[in-house]
């Protein structure tokens, strides 16, 4: 997926002050879903490179609502699975689209009856669908999210994040899984363990990659981890034998790669790891799919895939709460087969979600009283652990896991415990 740049919707100016306002007034009614039967809409991408996850997360989802029979507090519940992916007409995709992301936003804000939006599985998406859906005051939570400029102005952060997103100038976006800055760190400790004394760290200029890349730089800082040289790639070259052999005059022992798969990363780390035999190869979590680490589809070499480890929010089956090792087992009794790592992110921003509405009570079709449930989570025992929403909407979870890669499959390796990153900034609203 090329990266792509979101375009804030202008917000309605107003011509004079007693004349009436292009938004027009809202009222308590326009606040409210309508009827006792609400809908929550998923939006992921169920075609290319991201399908057999988004799948996964998808079922997940239908998981939790299964568990409540269909119903939260005094509603009932609607769940609406929608494809943020194109697809062409030879029935090729290249995952998750602009247009349809926009466009999924969009018919959740023309139901009247939308209480809540999971989604998107990509920052970029994120990016396009947050805006639009927090100009109506729609809830929306991801369970994939990972851009730290999505919630706050932390290093990572592009000018203008996180504020072009929230028009109505209210926070209305949580996420379940840890941000960049929880994974750098995760990133900086793993490498530190493995004995990494000198750090390259190459991203493929996307807002997955660049955010990552510059939350390592400000964690490799505060750890004392020398990073011996940083630079971005074109994903559009044939090869890089020449970032390669620029990357190798540093001498790192290690190498970490922010990139998506779809950005030509294979090769990319292929051409990383013939200039650099003996470094250690590290890569961020928009490299854990078959596109990148399985040769049979596309991706690295098997030799290469051997020296990856890849850090996941997601962690081993073992290595969750009781509540988790249940879902696993749900999730395979329901569907027949393991669960994709994110899948337990889906159910949990599922079953929070709903927990949020019933917590609201009568007011559960009201987006502002569940909007103001979810950002109160505090102390929340679900699936994925213990866990609170902070002021910017990221969720208080640090543990990541690191993975490596046999025949082409991820399998967990080690958790790392992070610990608290840094408090949200004071500007979060």
């Amino acid at each position: 997926m090329r990266a792509r740049r979101a375009a804030v919707p202008a917000v309605c100016l107003i011509a004079a002050a007693m004349a009436l306002s292009a938004c027009g007034a809202e009222s308590d009614d326009d606040k409210k879903a309508a009827g006792k039967t609400l809908t929550i809409y998923s939006s992921l991408p169920l075609a290319g490179p991201d399908a057999a996850r988004a799948r996964s997360i998808v079922n997940g989802m239908k998981l939790a609502v299964a568990e409540q029979k269909n119903r939260a507090g005094e509603f009932k519940i609607r769940y609406v699975s929608l494809d943020d992916a194109k697809v062409e007409d030879d029935g090729k995709s290249e995952g998750w689209d602009p247009e349809r992301a926009s466009a999924n936003a969009r018919r959740a804000k023309d139901d009247k009856a939308t209480i809540a939006y999971l989604g998107e599985l990509d920052s970029e998406a994120t990016a396009i669908s947050l805006p639009l859906l927090n100009d109506d005051g729609i809830p929306q939570v991801s369970p994939g999210n990972s851009a730290v400029g999505l919630t706050s102005d932390a290093p990572g952060a592009a000018r203008g994040e996180p504020d072009k997103y929230y028009p109505k100038e209210q926070r209305s976006y949580a996420r379940v899984v840890p941000n960049d800055s929880v994974q750098a760190a995760a990133l900086t400790k793993v490498t530190a363990e493995r004995g990494c004394k000198r750090i390259a760290v190459i991203d493929d200029r996307s807002v997955p990659g660049t955010s990552l890349a510059r939350a390592l730089e400000q964690a490799a800082k505060r750890a004392r981890v020398q990073i011996a040289y940083d630079d971005s790639y074109d994903s559009r070259d044939e090869d890089y034998r020449r970032l390669g052999e620029d990357t190798a005059k540093a001498r790192p022992d290690c190498v970490v790669l922010a990139a998506e798969s779809s950005n030509n990363a294979a090769r990319a780390a292929s051409d990383l790891a013939a200039a650099l035999p003996a470094a250690q190869l590290f890569a961020g979590a928009s490299l854990a799919d078959p596109l990148f680490v399985d040769s049979r589809q596309g991706g690295v070499a098997d030799p290469v895939a051997r020296r990856l480890a890849i850090t996941l929010p997601a962690l081993g089956q073992g290595e969750y709460p009781k509540l988790g090792r249940q879902f696993f087992r749900d999730y395979e009794s329901r569907y027949g087969s393991a669960p994709d790592p994110y899948a337990i992110y889906g159910y949990e921003a599922m079953k929070m979600t709903l927990e949020a509405i019933a917590k609201a009570g009568a007011d559960g079709n009201d987006r502002d009283a569940v909007n103001a449930a979810l950002r109160a989570t505090r102390n929340r025992d679900g699936a994925v652990g213990t866990y609170s929403i902070d002021s910017n909407g990221d969720t208080t979870l640090t543990d990541y896991g690191a993975w490596r890669v046999e025949d082409g499959k991820l399998v967990f390796d080690e958790a790392i415990e992070v610990g608290r990153v840094r408090p949200p900034p004071q500007s979060a609203r």
